[in-house]
This record gives structure tokens, C-alpha cells and sequence, in this order.
């Protein structure tokens, strides 16, 4: 009797496999000049990937992710990360200038010294990132969720943050110049050492936030901003003014306070519970 051979069936590859040869692809792509620019990476699991230092500018990785990525250095200019998960993923000096942001989850993402200029991060989330020495000139960030994150000496010039919720955030030495804060929560933030240079602050809840040492000039507290509890003393305030703003229990001791050279009051507080005028 003749046994008919059956072949053995052909082997899928394994999504295991494809997540392997895709890393082993880009890491290829990567040793080349410009070889990762402008892909289409959307929705890709790069999650532990390595590309460190890589040219990644223009790669659209929308929805992909890159949980515990090192993107450490990479050029991310105008990449697209719309709903991209970088949660403990490592982009620390990356350059994101330009870059779409929006809806992004990177909790306890590392960002330090990174350059977010001119990229948009509505909607996305990043509580317990670490932001400190970033550039965030003109970021735009509607409904961002920077709580417990970390902006220790970053600096911002014409950023805009609406809606924004920055409970318990660090910004130790932070320097903010045009700046426009709107609708936001900042609860026992820390300011220590800040400097605000023609800032406004409208309907900005501050409560129990701390501002040893900081500098205030011209900056504009409008309605509805809170500062109940704020710990406000040996704070410089230069040509300041706030309208029916809540001071309610806040600490402002003069300390080293100085009065501006053009001989306005120092701080004008309308409706306030809290007015300090000339003091030297």
C-alpha cells in the first residue's frame, strides 16, 4: 500500500518573529543617513526599541508604541506622534521640535534637555515625566496632563497652556517669558526660584504652591486666579497686576521684595484680601 507524502504545512511566522525583523529593519535603516525619515511607522509595536541618535525626523509614528523606547539624542523634528504610547521611554536630549504630540501617553517619560519647540501636545498625558532643562518655546498644550512631572530649569518663551492640569508639578528655576496660562491647575505646584516675564495668568488655580526666591515681572493675574495658600515670600514682584484675585491665608512677606525702578507699586492687587504696594 503507497503512503501518500503529506507535506508538512509552510510556517507562519510568529508575531514575535515580525517584531524581530522589524527591529532588526530599523536598526538597518537607522546605520543609514536619513534612513528612518519620513517612514510611515504608524501603529507599529516598537516597544524596548533602541534608536539612539537616529534620523528620525518627519516618521510618522501615530498610535505606535514605544513603551521603554530609547529615542535618546534622535531627531524627531515634525515626526508625527498623534495617540503614540512612550510610557518609560527614554528621549532625553531628543529634538521634537515641531513635532505633533497630541494625545500621547508617556507616563514617566524621560524628556530631559529635550527641544519641544513648536510642537503641540493637546490632549495628551504625561504625569511623573521628566521635562527638567526641555525648551518649550511656543508649545501649544490644550488639556495636557502634566501631573507630579518634573521642569526643573526648562525654558519657555510664547508657550500656551489651556485647560492644562499640573497638580503637584515641579518647576524649580524655570524661566516662563510670554507666556499664557488659562484655565489651568497647578495645585502645590513648585515654583522655587521661577522667573515670570510678562506672563498671564487667568483662571489659573495655584493653591498651596510654593514660590520661594521667585521674580515676577509684569505679569497679569487675571479673574479668577487662585493663590490660596500660596507660600509667596522673598518673592520679587516688578509692575505686576491682579484683578479680584483669591489670596486668601497666601504668605507674602516682603523678604527682599524691591519696588520697580519706574516708581509703580510693585504689586496691585484689585478686590484681593492682600495688597502690597511700594517696599524696599
Amino acid at each position: 500500500m503507497m503512503i501518500a507524502h503529506i507535506p508538512a504545512p509552510s510556517r507562519k511566522p510568529t508575531f514575535a518573529d515580525d517584531e524581530i525583523l522589524m527591529a532588526g529593519q530599523l536598526r538597518a535603516w537607522a546605520r543609514e543617513p536619513g534612513g528612518l525619515a519620513g517612514r510611515d511607522l504608524r501603529g507599529c509595536d516598537l516597544h524596548g526599541i533602541v534608536l539612539d541618535d537616529a534620523d528620525l525626523h518627519g516618521v510618522d509614528l501615530s498610535g505606535a508604541n514605544l513603551t521603554g523606547a530609547s529615542l535618546r539624542r534622535a531627531n524627531l523634528r515634525g515626526a508625527i506622534l498623534r495617540h503614540a504610547v512612550l510610557t518609560d521611554a527614554d528621549c532625553g536630549g531628543a529634538c521634537l521640535a515641531g513635532a505633533c504630540l497630541d494625545g500621547t501617553v508617556a507616563e514617566c517619560c524621560r524628556l530631559a534637555g529635550a527641544d519641544l519647540s513648536g510642537a503641540s501636545a493637546n490632549g495628551a498625558r504625561w504625569p511623573g515625566a521628566d521635562l527638567s532643562d526641555t525648551t518649550l518655546t511656543d508649545l501649544t498644550a490644550i488639556r495636557l496632563d502634566l501631573t507630579h512631572a518634573v521642569l526643573d530649569r526648562s525654558r519657555a518663551r510664547g508657550m500656551v497652556l489651556q485647560d492644562v492640569r499640573a497638580d503637584y508639578s515641579r518647576w524649580r528655576a524655570a524661566r516662563w517669558d510670554n507666556v499664557a496660562v488659562r484655565d489651568a491647575s497647578l495645585t502645590r505646584a513648585d515654583f522655587r526660584q521661577c522667573r515670570l516675564t510678562d506672563c498671564v495668568l487667568d483662571s489659573t488655580r495655584l493653591p498651596d504652591s510654593v514660590w520661594d526666591a521667585a521674580r515676577w515681572c509684569r505679569v497679569s493675574i487675571g479673574f479668577g486666579t487662585m493663590l490660596r495658600g500660596a507660600v509667596m515670600t522673598t518673592v520679587h514682584f516688578d509692575s505686576c497686576d491682579a484683578r479680584a484675585v483669591a489670596l486668601a491665608g497666601a504668605q507674602l512677606d516682603s523678604g527682599t521684595r524691591h519696588p520697580p525702578r519706574n516708581g509703580q507699586p510693585a504689586l496691585t492687587i484689585v478686590g484681593g484680601r492682600s495688597t502690597t504696594g511700594r517696599r524696599s
